[in-house]
């Protein structure tokens, strides 16, 4: 699995939080990526370097995020950069501690 190096933290021109990193290629092949992680309205989102629609600014748009609704936590990702609305959404109810097997 590729690992991210050290969060370097900044600001959005609105204010508001973010944060940004390198993704290294698990394999080896690849080429390093940058990713900006945002704090938006709703949750958690992230945009990485060539991914996403273009929209002007050096990071690109959010290519997943972590929303929380209706009391459920949640991955929305976006697999295709012509479609608005996620092309996934991954529920986390299977991921609480609470349900961690012990061995």
């Amino acid at each position: 699995m590729g690992y991210a190096e050290k969060i370097t933290l900044g600001v959005e021109p609105d204010g508001r939080p973010r944060g940004e990193t390198i993704i290294t290629d698990s394999s080896g092949e690849g080429k390093p990526l940058k990713a900006h992680l945002h704090r938006g309205d709703f949750g958690l989102s992230w945009s990485v370097e060539d991914y996403g629609e273009p929209s002007g600014g050096e990071t690109g748009v959010c290519i997943a995020s972590l929303d929380y609704y209706k009391g459920q936590l949640r991955v929305l990702v976006w697999g295709d950069v012509n479609q608005d609305k996620p092309t996934a959404i991954i529920p986390l109810d299977g991921a609480k501690t609470e349900l961690h097997k012990k061995s």
